[in-house]
């Protein structure tokens, strides 16, 4: 009869790892990111609140959508991550908020 036998994960790699807090970095700068788009909708709700003509528990829950929904691509952007490599994927996170944004210049300039 044969045993089988299990060995225990391999240490050797554990040992000579030599980790960077790159990763703590990176979580501190998104917490931050998000805190100041959360300062950011508190400090001009009221205006945009005004300018839509909405109550404030519409403004409530348009925020509260806001923010499942970048919890929600978090955990998406993190699955193409690690299917399609992280520098290709922030890079084109960066393409697209360039996009974005140049679009936005333009549409300003046609409403001027």
């Amino acid at each position: 009869m044969a045993v089988a036998t299990i060995h225990p994960a391999s240490t050797a790699d554990a040992d000579h790892y030599q980790g960077t807090n790159r990763l703590t970095v990176g979580i501190v700068l998104a917490v931050i990111t998000f805190w100041l788009f959360a300062q950011t909708t508190l400090n001009v709700a009221p205006a945009m609140r005004d300018d839509l003509g909405i109550s404030n528990s519409i403004s409530n829950i348009a925020v509260s959508i806001a923010v499942l929904f970048s919890g929600i691509f978090v955990v998406v952007a993190g699955g193409l991550a690690d299917h399609l490599g992280r520098v290709k994927l922030t890079y084109t996170g960066l393409a697209f908020s360039i996009l974005a944004r140049v679009s936005e210049l333009g549409w300003k300039t046609r409403q001027v």
